[in-house]
């Protein structure tokens, strides 16, 4: 089985590299990387997104923070293949208000990123020199006006229907020390969907990075549980 994996804001599929470190052999990752110089909201990412995704084999979908919407849009589509998506750290509609995007994003994302900075709003404590070297990388992907341009999306996007509506089991992880996105994003999913799992896991908005065996633990027992009933 293909696990597809959908980045956070930065839009490097290389962020993903300390939770692949773990993955077992016979799971074969796809990890996709946004166009770095391409302007697309939600509406396109999916567009661009389908056409590439495996074909003629099962698949899980894993997203983090800003593909978390992206996830969402995607299992209610239902591709074929897919068995069902994990979200982690992430959202299905704007977490903060939506004002902000008529701040100054575009400089926002011109400034420095001092570690500090990172390891009280994404990391904690327990980060490596290794972790902050790998962000300060995949930041420099994308172009200072995309990173701007999905932000605004970020803020806007609301993905309530499509979550509704979806038929695909699904799984999200709430990092309970995660300064970036509030506990209430997964309080609004818990009212929204009560039969869908929201599991609290206890670290920063870097679930994946900081916390692979833990979070890769949880996802085998969410697919197995999820391939029973599909054998069933």
């Amino acid at each position: 089985m293909k696990w597809v994996f959908l980045p956070g804001l930065d839009g490097a599929g290389e962020f993903f590299e300390p939770f692949l470190k773990f993955l077992p052999s016979e799971i074969e990752p796809l990890v996709f990387a946004y166009p770095a110089r391409e302007n697309l909201d939600y509406d396109e990412l999916l567009e661009w997104v389908l056409p590439q995704l495996p074909e003629n084999e099962p698949f899980l979908v894993v997203a983090e923070s800003f593909g978390g919407p992206l996830a969402v849009k995607l299992a209610r589509s239902e591709p074929k293949g897919m068995v069902g998506a994990v979200v982690s750290a992430s959202f299905i509609r704007s977490p903060l208000p939506s004002f902000l995007r008529f701040g100054p994003v575009e400089s926002f994302f011109r400034l420095p990123f001092p570690n500090a900075f990172v390891r009280w709003l994404l990391a904690d404590s327990d980060a490596g020199s290794e972790i902050f070297a790998l962000f300060d990388r995949v930041i420099r992907y994308s172009s200072p006006e995309v990173l701007a341009d999905r932000a605004r999306s970020a803020l806007t996007v609301d993905v309530t229907d499509e979550l509704k509506e979806c038929r695909l089991p699904l799984l999200f992880f709430d990092g309970t020390c995660d300064r970036l996105i509030p506990r209430s994003a997964m309080e609004y999913v818990r009212k929204l969907r009560s039969d869908l799992p929201v599991l609290s896991v206890d670290g920063p908005h870097f679930l994946l990075q900081l916390e692979p065996e833990k979070c890769l633990r949880e996802i085998n027992r969410f697919l197995d549980r999820v391939l029973e009933v599909k054998d069933e």
